[in-house]
This record gives structure tokens, C-alpha cells and sequence, in this order.
């Protein structure tokens, strides 16, 4: 599934430790606009 892969691959970027929940929202909302896109662009 290409679409778990790329949340695998992003959630890995993230810092496993002094995790800000607030930080840690703002990148899950910008993965989630992101996976939005790659859907548009590959016309999932």
C-alpha cells in the first residue's frame, strides 16, 4: 500500500523523543494534506 508506506517513511522523520504535542499535530496535518495531494497526482 503506497499510501501506509509514505506515513511509514514520514513517521520515521519524526524525533522519538521531547515530542511536542503541538508540533507533533502540525506535521500530522501537514502529512495528511500531503497524502491528499500524492492521491490527486496519481489519480488514486
Amino acid at each position: 500500500n503506497l499510501e501506509l508506506l509514505l506515513i511509514q517513511q514520514a513517521l520515521l522523520k519524526f524525533p522519538s523523543t521531547n515530542l511536542h504535542d503541538d508540533y507533533f499535530l502540525q506535521q500530522a496535518t501537514e502529512l495528511r494534506y500531503f497524502i491528499q495531494f500524492i492521491k490527486y497526482r496519481s489519480g488514486i
